[in-house]
């Protein structure tokens, strides 16, 4: 693992060196909070079958580097730390270019249940992302990507190991009112375990910028199938939501 994590954090300091594409050295912040009738993971796992309240803060800094604060919570009840609905994750990554290519790459410490209690059901995730941005008439943007995710319980459990690939498309209906789409194959890993499967997902949202600073998303839909003999349990899944995002 520290040797992943020192592979990582090279390519991010040098990407941030030679990269001729820097995204400005201006700070910005967004935030978000999405509610979801289940947690839904890329995976194709419900994590908690009940809604979840789900919202996040993407600080943008200098030199394309970002640090990401992501919580979720279900609405059952108001333990914070009571099932796996209940997770706080903390992101630093870097994104940039490399030739043609997009670039994203950075570590996630993931806070597991029990919440708010170091260590324990925690995990570090490590994670590098190559993608190619296409425009169409301009009003559609067609991103290509793959990317590696590897998943480090702290507590010795098994490791997990995703790759995945898909497209992201952006069509903007009109100054207000855009659609986002994202659709891949994912092959979830799971290192000395018979569960490995791989994995369908689409998501689609509709956006509306009310504000100039405030995008709405009425509607917003995810489902995920598994497409492998051996599916460790898992099912077709479809979760819907909708949720507020704030530009500042």
């Amino acid at each position: 693992m520290k040797k992943m994590l020192v592979v990582i954090f090279s390519v991010m300091f040098l990407g941030m060196a030679f990269s001729p594409a820097i995204a400005s050295d201006e700070i910005s912040v967004t935030f978000s909070s999405k509610m979801w009738s289940k947690s839904l993971g890329p995976d194709g796992v419900i994590y908690h079958n009940e809604p979840v309240l789900q919202s996040d803060i993407f600080i943008s800094l200098p030199k394309g580097f970002y640090f990401d604060i992501w919580h979720s919570a279900g609405l059952d009840d108001t333990d914070l730390s009571s099932n796996f609905g209940d997770e706080l994750d903390f992101t630093l990554g870097w994104s940039g270019s490399w030739k043609e290519f997009g670039v994203d790459v950075g570590v996630i410490y993931i806070d597991g249940l029990p919440t708010f209690n170091m260590k324990q059901g925690d995990s570090l995730m490590p994670y590098v992302e190559l993608n190619k941005e296409f425009d169409f008439a301009d009003e559609h943007l067609f991103t290509p990507f793959v990317r590696l995710e590897l998943l480090f319980p702290l507590n010795d459990e098994n490791n997990v190991g995703d790759i995945f690939g898909g497209f992201k498309h952006s069509w903007q209906l009109s100054d207000r009112f855009s659609i986002g789409q994202k659709a891949y194959l994912l092959y979830d890993n799971v290192v000395g375990n018979s569960n490995s499967t791989l994995v369908g997902g689409y998501g689609v949202d509709l956006n509306w910028d009310i504000h100039e600073k405030i995008t709405f998303s009425p509607l917003m839909f995810k489902a995920t199938m598994p497409l492998g003999s051996v599916n460790g349990g898992r099912k077709s899944e479809v979760v819907v939501g909708s949720g507020l995002t704030f530009h500042f």
